[in-house]
């Protein structure tokens, strides 16, 4: 059965969660890139935290949750807006067993209205999802995953 969900902005309390969701799920795909694929375990965690950490800490968070417990959480979305009619989305999770249930697409969609009718969304992770559904062109997308370390 599919639970009520509702969006709502992250929390401190939610930093943790985020963080080590985000390390975890990015680790189990770093075999698909080569030059991260050598890399062991220690090495990955420790350099990626520094990096999910300082993404987090001057992006927002939308978080997807049960209606009726906010901490029962399924996923969550990590974006900026650097200007007013663009947003730069760094990461959408989604935890596995609430795969397939359009939680990441009511995130998605959530933070594709922040751009407005004209806006741009930039994303900074080109995922396999995004690929197939050939979402740059759908949803006017630009991929830059500079904007990963930039200084908004």
């Amino acid at each position: 059965m599919t639970p009520d969900i509702s969006v709502r902005e992250g929390r401190a309390t939610d930093r943790n969660f985020v963080i080590n969701s985000w390390l975890k799920s990015y680790f189990l795909s770093r075999k698909l890139f080569a030059p991260w694929s050598h890399l062991c375990e220690r090495d990955y965690f420790e350099g990626h935290h520094r990096v999910a950490s300082a993404v987090i800490d001057r992006a927002a968070l939308l978080v997807a949750c049960d209606v009726e417990d906010a901490d029962q959480i399924f996923g969550w979305a990590c974006y900026e807006r650097p200007f007013p009619d663009c947003v730069v989305l760094h990461y959408i999770y989604v935890k596995a067993p609430y795969r397939g249930w359009g939680i990441g697409r009511k995130m998605f969609d959530a933070i594709r209205a922040m751009c407005g009718a004209r806006g741009m969304m930039i994303v900074t992770h080109w995922t396999k999802d995004l690929r197939s559904k050939r979402a740059d062109l759908k949803y006017k997308l630009e991929v830059n995953p500079y904007y990963l370390w930039s200084e908004q």
